[in-house]
């Protein structure tokens, strides 16, 4: 069965995009795909829903940094701030790689470009 990728909220032709497991996988591959496509307004989208679906705090901190990047990007600086506050409120060493990594974009974002 192939699957196609519709606009989100509308799922996957054929697969059920309720399942918690698949939306954890599927999202964060999706908004990897709509960046390398130049598309952050999609990134954002699929990023947004991954956040909603996952809690485990080492696959939760990297969506939150890459959430911050992406808002960052698209110009919402306080949005990147509400990110990087949540990344760095997570209290689980496995979260600290990326709690660097926003620190340091903290004071020094990413360019878009």
């Amino acid at each position: 069965m192939t699957a196609t990728l519709e606009p989100w909220g509308r799922g996957w032709s054929g697969v059920n995009t309720s399942s918690r497991g698949l939306r954890q996988v599927v999202l964060p591959l999706a908004a990897g795909a709509r960046l390398r496509a130049g598309d952050l307004h999609g990134a954002h989208d699929h990023l947004q829903a991954a956040l909603e679906a996952e809690r485990a705090p080492f696959y939760r901190a990297r969506l939150l940094l890459w959430a911050a990047r992406v808002a960052d990007a698209l110009g919402r600086p306080a949005e990147a701030t509400r990110h990087r506050d949540a990344l760095a409120a997570i209290a689980d060493t496995s979260a600290a790689v990326y709690q660097r990594k926003a620190a340091a974009e903290r004071r020094a974002p990413l360019s878009a470009a």
